[in-house]
């Protein structure tokens, strides 16, 4: 006899594949029924993903090319931030776990708004171990702190029969808006910067000011956006609404 041990989301998909309701058309039934909470979902992600974009493409490139340090600098300080993400990532998600994943979510959100502009001016100031420290914070803590709660988080907003399609679709929206085109965005930036103010080297390291301007609006949207968001923890994962719906009902 073979015995099959089904846990997880195996056991979930399982169960809804008993009761026949497998969707045969998941991304137009969820576009139909859940899109405020795919909405919701590429809200919370501009903060984490944007600030994880600007910080290890652009920042890097920025303290370099720019501020003038030497080119180990910005990959230590990555280093560096990975090894504080190691520690909060798992911390996030016992927060999360333990107070709730929008007040871990948001906290951590609010601390990346409150940092935001004390670490690249920092970053602007030229000073290798600052620089350092101050990378492994914003990055380690405030990015990454996000991305250890957001595991739970986005994955107990969705019902069982869109949940894999609902975080897939959310991260993936997210990921262009805030991701793939915020070292671009940066980059303009700090090519207007240097262009408006004369073109000098103090000029492009103005920049920094614009720069952080711009991640405070994108970690503001994702402030506002847990506000509007349910708190999903404790959910019956087997429900196949999602958590505006359950909430609603």
């Amino acid at each position: 006899m073979t015995l099959h041990f089904i846990r997880g989301p195996e056991l979930v998909f399982a169960k809804l594949k008993a009761r026949h309701q497998v969707d045969d058309r998941p991304l137009a039934h969820l576009l139909e029924t859940s899109k405020k909470t795919v909405l919701l979902g590429i809200g919370l992600r501009l903060a984490e993903n944007g600030g994880s974009s600007l910080y290890q493409a652009l920042a890097v490139s920025y303290i370099v090319k720019v501020v003038g340090l030497k080119g180990s600098t910005g990959s230590l300080s990555l280093v560096c931030a990975a090894s504080v993400g190691a520690l909060v990532v798992p911390l996030a998600g016992m927060l999360s776990d333990r107070y709730g994943r929008v007040i871990a979510y948001r906290s951590f959100a609010i601390f990346q708004l409150l940092i935001v502009f004390p670490v690249w001016w920092v970053l602007s100031r030229g000073d290798v171990a600052s620089s350092i420290v101050a990378m492994s914070i914003a990055l380690g803590a405030g990015v990454w702190g996000m991305f250890g709660a957001q595991g739970a988080f986005l994955p107990d907003l969705f019902g069982a029969r869109h949940r894999y399609i609902g975080v897939a679709m959310a991260r993936e929206v997210s990921a262009v808006i805030a991701g793939g085109v915020a070292p671009l965005i940066g980059a303009g930036i700090i090519a207007w910067t240097t262009s408006v103010n004369g073109g000098t080297k103090e000029a492009a390291i103005l920049s920094w000011i614009p720069l952080a301007a711009y991640l405070s609006l994108l970690t503001v949207i994702t402030v506002i956006t847990t506000f509007y968001t349910p708190e999903p923890s404790g959910r019956d994962l087997d429900d196949p609404r999602d958590a505006i719906q359950a909430q609603q009902a």
